[in-house]
């Protein structure tokens, strides 16, 4: 199979310019970070056994979750200064 972000984008060969399919792209592996921190490991976890994935994911996952919640702070912290005008 292929993976998911490659087969939506790639699929709309015929109907997206290429630069809409780089920006889906981009969009669709910030919304997997999103949910990823959101959820947590443990629900990510569990999400990939739902899914019928074999394997140990567990090291990835808290990985890719520790990673997410980072960004997701630097990014708020990043919004918040804007909208105050702080400068860092």
């Amino acid at each position: 199979m292929r993976r998911l972000i490659d087969a939506v984008t790639k699929d709309q060969k015929r109907s997206w310019k290429d630069v809409t399919r780089k920006t889906h792209a981009t969009d669709a592996n910030d919304v997997l970070e999103a949910l990823i921190a959101e959820c947590g490991s443990e629900k990510a976890l569990e999400a990939v056994r739902n899914q019928c994935l074999q394997g140990n994911y567990r090291q990835i996952i808290e990985i890719l979750y520790e990673e997410a919640v980072a960004r997701r702070a630097r990014r708020c912290a990043a919004l918040k200064k804007k909208k105050t005008g702080s400068i860092p």
